[in-house]
């Protein structure tokens, strides 16, 4: 398939083609970023959860294979966020950036909505939520 694009003025290029091309700016500007992992927060480098397979964080990824997640990986994955060395980071992480899908220092997303709830309408603060997870995975 050929598509015009402007860094090849105008000239209709294939995709492979496109994405062969070298193209330099006025002063060869570096990319910032070496890869996509580059753009994690750094407490991502300590999170436990960095070793072990993603499904069991955010569940099947085909509809075939439902329900997302199991009672056997929710479990799983809140006995690595317990101890895990960036709990609060994850669930600080969460609580502000809205994060709906997958589990999140040992969290669901039905969880966490209701916690977005409480600390919308003034009931909770994130630390409030913070220490109250705390407790519960200590208890465990």
């Amino acid at each position: 398939m050929q598509q015009p694009s402007t860094s090849t003025g105008g000239v209709w290029t294939s995709a492979h083609e496109f994405f062969s091309l070298v193209i330099t700016t006025e002063n060869d500007e570096k990319p910032r970023y070496r890869s996509v992992t580059s753009l994690m927060p750094e407490w991502h480098l300590e999170a436990q959860c960095r070793v072990v397979d993603k499904s069991v964080f955010f569940g099947s990824s085909s509809p075939e294979e439902r329900p997302a997640y199991t009672l056997s990986s929710i479990r799983k994955a809140r006995a690595i966020c317990a101890s895990c060395p960036v709990f609060n980071e994850c669930i600080s992480h969460a609580i502000k950036q809205r994060e709906d899908y997958g589990l999140w220092a040992g969290t669901t997303m039905r969880q966490r909505r209701e916690l977005f709830r409480l600390i919308d309408s003034g009931a909770l603060t994130e630390t409030d939520v913070i220490d109250a997870l705390k407790r519960n995975n200590h208890d465990r």
